[in-house]
């Protein structure tokens, strides 16, 4: 087909191979083979691409989010970072690492340039966990080792400020009067029992019992006695009976302790194992009631 300019225009003839009904040849399947892997090739560069916009155009995100697009090929980042101090603990919040060194507390931004921030100066950071649904960071700090609860909020407005009322509050609390700490363990689930008010304390101070021990606290949450009641096994039920006695319920005895030191009083054991929860008490008498899925409904007084 000619144009104006006498230009003259190629054909290149298509065969439709389908018609002839033949079979692929080796390398027909090479070519194939070939074809795929390219094109495997050239989605994990298109997706390598949109991550790194992602990140060129990322702010710090100090929520626990991820930005990779899904993908069952596993990335791997290497992050070579120089610190000024020795490390001493981390923890994940969210997809960014909070660093604690022998000065400070510093977050590593993997969400974005891998940007180191500084969070707290000269603070010595001995161990800490990020509770994210309680808005916390535990840690072990300071000169002293106290045990220190940070909020996450205000660890965020350190890097982003944009949260005025925030930034006018004081961002940490301590634990009590606790010095010297060396280690502390976060349990997943803990038994609560119960919450005993202590005689002659016009209600400021209380015994909590959970788990297999009890703690003395006063109403502001700070330790009151250096006593730890202990029991010697775990209860499936506490009660506490009104003369200044605390009865707790275990699968193979009953222990009688003092509410005021948790001293033993005394032990009874079982016949047979029995788990028992705690319903009333009047005039030291209590009641108790077998677990939901006992056929019989029972109850048991002591």
């Amino acid at each position: 087909m000619g144009g104006s300019g006498g230009s003259k225009a190629s054909f290149t003839p298509f065969v439709d191979l389908r018609v002839y009904g033949t079979s692929p040849t080796d390398d027909d399947e090479k070519n194939s083979a070939s074809a795929l892997f390219a094109d495997e090739l050239l989605k994990q560069e298109q997706e390598q691409a949109r991550l790194n916009e992602a990140r060129k155009i990322s702010v710090v995100n100090v929520n626990p989010t991820n930005i990779r697009p899904h993908s069952d090929t596993p990335e791997i980042r290497k992050y070579k970072k120089r610190f000024n101090s020795e490390i001493l603990c981390a923890a994940l919040w969210g997809v960014n690492l909070l660093v604690g060194t022998e000065n400070g507390l510093m977050l590593l931004d993997r969400s974005g340039q891998g940007k180191v921030y500084n969070l707290i100066n000269r603070r010595r950071f001995q161990q800490m966990d990020v509770l994210e649904g309680l808005n916390v960071l535990v840690t072990i700090s300071g000169k002293k080792n106290k045990l220190r609860v940070y909020y996450l909020s205000w660890l965020r407005n350190r890097i982003l400020h944009n949260d005025p009322e925030v930034e006018k509050k004081q961002g940490w609390i301590t634990v009590g009067e606790l010095e010297g700490c060396v280690h502390y363990k976060i349990q997943g689930q803990v038994t609560p029992h119960a919450i005993v008010v202590l005689p002659k304390t016009d209600g400021m101070e209380m015994l909590l019992c959970y788990e297999d021990e009890g703690v003395y606290v006063n109403t502001y949450g700070r330790i009151t006695k250096d006593v730890v009641l202990q029991w010697g096994e775990m209860p499936t039920s506490v009660a506490y009976i009104h003369s200044n006695q605390i009865m707790g319920w275990g699968e193979k005895a009953i222990e009688i302790r003092s509410v005021e030191t948790g001293h033993l009083d005394g032990v009874f054991m079982h016949k047979r194992a029995q788990r028992l929860k705690f319903l009333t008490e009047r005039n030291d008498k209590v009641s108790l009631k077998p677990p939901e899925n006992q056929l019989v409904p029972t109850l048991f007084w002591v």
